[in-house]
């Protein structure tokens, strides 16, 4: 038998269920939850988008997740060169409709650039046993099944006021080893989310035991540090934070030391939390350290030694967004980005030195903390 008579080629979902682990990391808790994130970032990115406020996340008894938000629908008119598939479709089974501008109708690049890869609707489609995506535009509601990444019925319309989207999907036991969602790591993730778009308020629904809770952050990553720090007898009262933006950056960043024995540390690139730190972590400390000393210097008064040690008890949130970011390794635990370094550190020294100008009180606390020996530091 020749090469040739040997070789076929792989449609797009038969690659995707052939090798899921290039685009969801494994096919263990990591990959399962991949796909949760993935539908509930495109619902979050609406709202940092200026469009709705509300997302519902609720776990069924069949081991489904469902995923609604109130943002914009996603287009329904036909795309393709014969005109017979519609966004709707091409938005869930091709990859080429996610690298061109959002299937609703804007660019997200504050929260697209994670997930697999930005890629999705079509993976979390293709690894699923079977999705469902309903649309609404307030005159009619839209239903759109798909069994193993493929169209399983018609697209089917009925008439409603109801205006938002609504994905319901069950991930495929072929594919995993178990389809049991964890809802500790649910909630993390969506408490993050929450703070990290000050704007959502994000509902959990476990309908496997009847229960319920709210994520809400009206005063952003700010608000999610100063939960983090409730029971760890801060040592100044508010959480030093700022935010700076521009139309291809932003940097949000929030911090407040405690008497607690370990630091807390969350950084994240575009909303993935990069358990490694990389550039953004590295400018966050170099320009922390220049803020506090300077500071020091301004009084006379001696600089911290070691810059380590304004880490003791430390609870910090740092997060940045920009263009398509670049991690390290297929897991994106570390970003790397030198220009990105420089950058962070700049703006963390001049606003925290700015802040520590107008609160001596807040300095006097940072530079006794710094005296506490024998701490542990960890990341979260």
């Amino acid at each position: 038998m020749s090469n040739e008579e040997v070789i076929r080629p792989l449609s797009l979902v038969e690659g995707i269920r052939r090798r899921p682990a290039m685009y969801v990391v494994n096919t263990e808790a990591i990959g399962l939850h991949a796909l949760a994130y993935e539908i509930l970032e495109d619902s979050v990115a609406e709202i940092a988008s200026g469009f709705g406020t509300r997302v519902t996340v609720t776990l069924h008894d069949d081991g489904s997740i469902e995923v609604e938000d109130d943002g914009r629908p996603i287009a329904k008119r036909r795309v393709s060169e014969n005109g017979d598939k519609t966004l709707l479709e091409t938005a869930f089974t091709k990859f080429d409709v996610i690298f061109a501008p959002s299937p609703r109708g804007m660019r997200i690049w504050r929260i697209r650039g994670g997930g697999s890869h930005g890629i999705g609707f079509v993976v979390v489609n293709a690894l699923s046993e079977w999705l469902v995506v309903y649309v609404g535009d307030g005159m009619t509601t839209s239903q759109l099944r798909f069994a193993r990444g493929l169209v399983a019925e018609d697209l089917r319309q009925t008439p409603s006021n109801w205006s938002g989207c609504r994905f319901h999907f069950k991930p495929d036991p072929e594919v995993f080893r178990s389809i049991e969602f964890s809802l500790d790591l649910l909630r993390s993730r969506l408490r993050d989310l929450a703070a990290l778009v000050s704007l959502a308020r994000i509902e959990l629904v476990d309908r496997r035991h009847n229960t319920s809770e709210v994520f809400s952050f009206p005063d952003g990553t700010s608000g999610l540090v100063q939960l983090l720090n409730c029971n760890q007898s801060p040592c100044y009262e508010q959480p030093i934070s700022f935010t700076h933006a521009t139309d291809i950056f932003r940097l949000d960043v929030a911090f407040q030391h405690s008497h607690a024995t370990r630091s807390q540390v969350s950084t994240f690139v575009n909303a993935i939390q990069t358990i490694e730190g990389g550039s953004h972590w590295t400018g966050f400390k170099s320009g922390l350290t220049r803020a506090v000393n300077q500071s020091l210097r301004d009084l006379g008064r001696t600089p911290v030694s070691n810059g380590s040690a304004l880490l003791n008890g430390l609870t910090a949130c740092v997060a940045i967004w920009v263009d398509d970011p670049t991690f390290e390794g297929p897991t994106r635990t570390r970003f790397q980005y030198a220009a990105i370094e420089g950058t962070v550190e700049s703006l963390v020294y001049h606003a925290v030195k700015d802040y520590l100008s107008k609160h001596p009180s807040v300095l006097e606390a940072i530079v006794i903390r710094t005296r506490s020996k024998n701490l542990s530091n960890r990341r979260t």
